[in-house]
């Protein structure tokens, strides 16, 4: 028997030594895919939601402040922007003044990446704690987190959306092992001490999301519900109202202690208020705290919940239909996980309806703070994939028995490991994946060392080009380059602005980017200007100008440019040119 418990108690210690070195190796992976870097452009709110505003502020560089930070109507507050962006760009700034820095476009790219990476591996600790506390392993759902793709892309780049996941995963662990721990005898005792720290911790979480993100709202209220009347609420089959209103009431306290100092934050930096408590003072007395609200105060969140409400606003983004969420993006961005959540949820029911009082228990919260936000965010038409990323936590600690079950656990393992490979190659490198290796090699050659007015760059079917990037010091009495972001145009508005480029007197060096699939679209230019190769930036995948069959065969027309250029190239090298994207001098005809 004894020979038997030491034989168990040696297979655990190398099960456990091997899954905190694999945890360990993943996590390095997270650390050098964000050092690499990743040249994968998901989407252009990863800077201009966050680090494009902060770099301005901070850093004093030329960027592109977006309609969502317009004073006038600000639907985005400053303030999470400053927490995720802020301590990083300091620093730069301070080691830059100190003499340890010199900024590079993967400098300032890679340092508020880090800080977010960072912040990452507190999604780790909340499951793995979160999952022992509801007496599960929390080292699958480690090792499942780990190595999901939307860890190692989404939650080390700057999104709202990042954060957004960070706190709900924080707010996860606070709600359900503060009640999981009220069970413990030995804790009950200190509960009132635990509580009030928690009722802090809680409403703060909840309001910074809010104001990171108003969407929070959808993710905070089945584990702030839970939390709220669980615990010490319910004593037997009693009701306690006292103990729901003190939750109630100190939640609300902090709530709005915290939501008034974002406010003023907000509308000092916006030009609401001015930073003098004097004038504060005697506006409020002349005109009274209503009034004074309504006019020297802006809530960002508000501006927001009034933007999207309206149908016509999120036409402009675009409109899907509201069961995208359901069919492709929670595939998209978690593999078979939400089929297991489908499973669980019906396993819940069928417990239900064979009143099993088992079924109402801490994992059945787990799977409501799955699917109600599931369906809040599906009422709105215009759903993005991105939008999901904070499900990755609850839908992690629904699956991690799955993952070590004997039957289809292997099998189970393989496919999502491919599928995290797979997405982490392609959303990490490939997607838009020559835009900002493009940007640093522009820099590097066209602006580094430079205060001469020395070019212009016209970007045609890319995304917004981050302008902190360039690293360009607005302060210069000339600005050393002009960018005209066409985005979607048409080729008709691109002739329009080369040639208009073209006429000035002192252009400098004129660059075209373009996706390798766009390049055919050229050649009605050969007529009036000439456009040599400068570079190709491979891998660059358009989704909004995918290849043609006639561009992979290579069936052009006679006066396209990719015919001009390279002619019919090998196959290998044929695709390589269409997934690149294209720099192009232009040289105008005299």
């Amino acid at each position: 028997m004894a020979s038997n418990w030491h034989e168990l108690s040696a297979v655990l210690t190398k099960y456990s030594r091997e899954m905190g070195v694999l945890w360990c190796l993943l996590a390095a992976v997270r650390v050098f895919l964000t050092l690499w870097p990743q040249s994968g452009y998901i989407h252009p709110d990863e800077f201009f939601q966050s680090v494009e505003i902060a770099a301005g502020d901070l850093l004093h560089y030329e960027t592109f402040r977006p309609w969502e930070f317009n004073s006038s109507f600000p639907i985005r507050s400053i303030v999470p922007v400053y927490i995720l962006c802020g301590p990083p760009l300091l620093l730069l700034r301070m080691l830059e003044a100190a003499g340890f820095s010199t900024m590079t476009t993967y400098i300032v790219l890679i340092f508020p990446r880090l800080c977010i990476l960072l912040h990452s591996f507190v999604i780790d600790l909340c499951v793995f704690r979160t999952l022992n506390a509801l007496g599960h392993d929390g080292r699958t759902g480690l090792l499942l987190i780990s190595s999901s793709y939307v860890t190692l892309v989404y939650f080390t780049r700057t999104f709202s959306n990042s954060l957004e996941g960070i706190l709900f995963a924080v707010l996860l662990l606070e709600t359900l092992c503060q009640n999981c721990s009220l069970r413990n005898q030995r804790l009950k005792q200190n509960s009132e001490t635990s509580g009030a720290g928690s009722v802090f911790r809680i409403s703060t979480v909840i309001v910074v999301g809010l104001f990171n993100r108003p969407t929070f709202a959808a993710f905070a209220v089945v584990p702030f519900v839970y939390w709220l009347f669980s615990g010490g609420a319910m004593s037997g089959r009693t009701f306690d109202a006292k103990h729901v209103l003190q939750r109630l009431v100190g939640s609300a306290t902090v709530a709005l202690f915290v939501a008034l100092t974002f406010i003023i934050c907000d509308s000092i930096y916006f030009g609401y208020l001015m930073p003098d408590m004097a004038e504060i003072a005697a506006t409020l007395q002349d005109k009274g705290f209503l009034n004074f609200f309504v006019n020297n105060l802006t809530v960002p969140p508000f501006n927001f919940f009034q933007y999207n409400i309206q149908v016509s606003n999120l036409a402009e983004h675009g409109i899907h239909a509201r069961y995208t969420h359901f069919l492709a993006n929670i595939q998209i961005l978690f593999c078979m996980l939400g089929i297991i959540a489908v499973q669980e949820l019906v396993h819940l029911i069928v417990s239900v309806f064979r009143k099993d009082r088992r079924s109402f228990n801490s994992f059945s919260v787990i799977l409501m703070s799955y699917f109600v936000p599931l369906l809040l965010l599906s009422i709105f038409p215009h759903q993005e994939p991105r939008f999901l990323i904070p499900l990755l936590c609850p839908l992690v600690i629904l699956s991690s028995s799955r993952f070590s079950g004997q039957k289809f656990g292997k099998c189970m393992i393989i496919l999502w490991s491919v599928f995290n490979l797979l997405g982490c190659a392609f959303f990490g490198f490939c997607h838009q994946g020559g835009i900002i290796p493009a940007i640093s090699r522009i820099h590097q050659v066209f602006i580094k060392d430079t205060t001469e007015h020395i070019g212009n760059f016209v970007f045609w079917k890319t995304y917004m080009p981050p302008r902190h990037l360039f690293l360009q010091d607005p302060s210069y009495r000339e600005p050393v380059y002009q960018i005209y972001d066409l985005a979607g145009s048409s080729k008709n508005k691109l002739i329009e602005v080369l040639n208009f480029v073209g006429n000035r007197s002192e252009r400098g060096t004129v660059l075209l980017i373009v996706p390798g699939t766009m390049v055919d679209e050229l050649g009605s230019l050969l007529e009036s200007m000439h456009l040599e190769i400068w570079g190709k930036f491979c891998p660059h995948f358009s989704g909004e100008n995918l290849p043609t069959m006639n561009q992979i065969r290579c069936q052009t027309n006679e006066d396209d440019l990719s015919k001009t250029v390279t002619g019919c190239s090998p196959f290998f090298e044929r695709v390589r040119n269409l997934f690149s994207l294209h720099v192009f001098i232009v040289k105008f005809s005299v």
